[in-house]
């Protein structure tokens, strides 16, 4: 059974909660829907902003399916852009349905600022507490086993490197996985609700806006690796950037 409903809703709720209107921008990169050329793989892309911006950079929803002999695997993503204005994580997120009825999960919260995660213990304590510590206990003990990289380039392993709070596993219950999504998604969301009211000093907003550039730089050769090993040069580099949204410097190129 499709994992589908279940990532519709927690996308449903992101959209509610920050009122993202849809762009322009996979649109014009011709990647809003995609099918390979053998017609194997097939996805949609789209690139979310706040109607009225105040704390993210943008949203990314991604769906991929791949054709594999009488079997199709799912993979459904949305990940979270902080701006500069607050220190909140950034948050990842695939869901999806593997071969044999296995279920997978992703799922990171990026550390902000210039300063290395584990050098503040606030920042520490305030995003990566007890509760993120539970839950990834909880997922790893109910879960079947840990998931092999999928993004194994040098470019995704910063990224990776960056979080203990990253997991990646594959489960045979697909509630399991569900409530883990959940979970991950809700905890974020309380986030942005306790820090409305106390953005960060605008003196510290450019190294936030610097940082985040480049680890999302890093985030899309690691996509471009990923997809142009899958589905050649032009489409897949195009699916990359579509997956990771306008930022400055990591191709040439983008939407209006």
């Amino acid at each position: 059974m499709s994992i589908q409903p279940t990532f519709d809703n927690i996308f449903n709720r992101v959209k509610e909660q920050f009122g993202l209107v849809q762009t322009d921008f996979c649109d014009v990169l011709h990647v809003q829907t995609w099918k390979s050329a053998d017609g194997a793989s097939s996805g949609s892309n789209e690139w979310w902003t706040e109607a009225n911006p105040r704390f993210l950079t943008g949203v990314s929803k991604v769906t991929r399916r791949r054709n594999k002999g009488t079997d199709i695997e799912e993979e459904f993503t949305i990940n979270i852009w902080m701006g500069p204005s607050y220190d909140v994580p950034h948050l990842l997120l695939s869901v999806g349905q593997k071969q044999q009825g296995q279920y997978a999960l992703l799922a990171d919260y990026i550390p902000r600022g210039m300063t290395p995660l584990g050098s503040d213990p606030q920042y520490l304590e305030k995003y990566f507490g007890d509760d993120v510590d539970q839950w990834w206990n909880k997922v790893c003990t109910n879960a079947n086993q840990f998931a092999p990289p999928q993004r194994s380039s040098m470019a995704s392993r910063i990224i990776q490197a960056l979080s203990p709070a990253r997991i990646s596993v594959l489960a045979d219950s697909k509630d399991i996985v569900e409530e883990a999504s959940a979970e991950h998604v809700d905890r974020f969301l309380k986030w942005i609700q306790r820090e409305a009211p106390s953005p960060i000093p605008a003196r510290l907003r450019g190294s936030f806006n610097s940082r985040d550039d480049k680890l999302r730089q890093y985030f899309y050769r690691g996509e471009l690796e990923r997809h142009v090993a899958e589905l050649g040069q032009d489409l897949g580099g195009r699916v990359a950037a579509g997956g990771t949204g306008p930022i400055s410097e990591a191709y040439v190129g983008g939407g209006s």
